[in-house]
């Protein structure tokens, strides 16, 4: 992808950020509801898009993609 990336973990659950151009939180931040985190940036083709990815961890630390329209606050 392009630009920086952010990961925050929600107790089993992480939530992934892709695509900004500047963030504006720091490693081991708590880390609030609708806080933002930072500006998304152009792609390749000049877009401004998000990569928002949504992912379980569970036993033996195997890892589950899941559908992220639940998370995202209106």
């Amino acid at each position: 992808g392009t630009g920086f990336v952010v990961v925050i973990k929600h107790g089993e659950f992480f939530s992934v950020y892709n695509g900004l151009a500047s963030v504006n939180v720091r490693k081991d931040q708590q880390i609030t509801t609708k806080q933002v985190i930072g500006t998304i940036g152009p792609n390749y083709e000049g877009s401004h898009v998000l990569n928002f990815q949504i992912w379980k961890v569970g036993k033996n630390n195997q890892s589950a993609k899941l559908d992220p329209a639940g998370w995202i606050a209106r």
